[in-house]
């Protein structure tokens, strides 16, 4: 694996890739309707961020164990620990929080 830098930047090229692809299909959909009872672009966005929010994730661990920040419990902490150095807004910590939630209901449910 490489260095903690090139990791970080990988993973934006992840994030990147998968915040292009759902606008791309939120600006094609008519309506929540017709998402809701297209299975298939249904399946696909949710991957879609899964992927993105697991590469927030990994971003947010490697900058943890870069910088010797406590470890984190869960992947909610990840977010709260970053908050707690600065580095995440606190405006932005409760979006973030449920960003984990979401992750967690697409993976698990």
């Amino acid at each position: 694996m490489g260095s903690p830098d090139e990791v970080i930047r990988e993973r934006l090229r992840w994030l990147r890739s998968e915040v292009a692809y759902l606008k791309s299909e939120r600006d094609k959909i008519r309506s929540f309707q017709a998402y809701i009872q297209d299975a298939r672009l249904k399946r696909a966005v949710e991957r879609s961020l899964q992927v993105a929010i697991e590469a927030c994730l990994d971003i947010g661990r490697r900058l943890i164990a870069r910088e010797g920040f406590r470890y984190p419990e869960d992947n909610a902490d990840v977010f709260r620990v970053l908050a707690e150095h600065g580095i995440v807004p606190p405006d932005l910590l409760p979006r973030l929080i449920d960003m984990t939630r979401f992750r967690n209901v697409i993976v698990h449910d």
